[in-house]
């Protein structure tokens, strides 16, 4: 589990099941929560942050637009993004990445999209991880097909929100 705060770092956490003490049934066991560490290296707060898809990654993204990398196993900070240049993501959540570099808006400021979210890649239909919601500022919902790393990609817009979209 990871958890990007304000004081411009990642921390973070394992989930564990333990078999609670004194029962004879290990079906019963509770759920704990674990501090792991923090990573640091962000220049102002983090706003999104997400796993590879083997965990060996933390990826974030930060209100100035920065990406950082760490290992999971150390917390060394990967100063080559070119680390997960092959590494899978799915779901992808991050705002700013090759992936997602075309649903930026010649109009958007660096703090107009708050959100993006792929389709589940093992979801129904044809259409399967291969597009990504995104949601903004201006009230609105786009719709692009993932990935999506040209400039000035086509999407479908829609509106309906009565403010902005997080």
């Amino acid at each position: 589990l990871a958890a990007a705060c304000f004081d411009q770092q990642v921390y973070l956490f394992r989930l564990v099941w333990k078999t609670k003490p004194g029962l004879k049934h290990s079906l019963e066991r509770k759920r704990e929560v674990l501090y792991q560490g923090s990573l640091g290296g962000n220049s102002s707060s983090p706003t999104h942050v997400m796993f590879t898809g083997d965990a060996q990654f933390v990826i974030s993204n930060s209100k100035d637009m920065q990406i950082l990398v760490w290992k999971t196993s150390s917390g060394e900070r990967m100063t080559n993004i070119a680390a997960v240049r092959n590494a899978s993501c799915f779901p992808w959540r991050n705002i700013i990445g090759w992936p997602v570099a075309g649903v930026w808006k010649q109009s958007y400021a660096q703090s107009d999209i708050n959100a993006v979210c792929q389709n589940w890649p093992t979801g129904p239909g044809p259409e399967a991880g291969k597009l990504i919601a995104v949601v903004d500022d201006v009230e609105m919902v786009n719709l692009y097909r993932f990935p999506c790393p040209l400039s000035n990609a086509e999407g479908r817009e829609k509106s309906g929100h009565a403010a902005r979209v997080t």
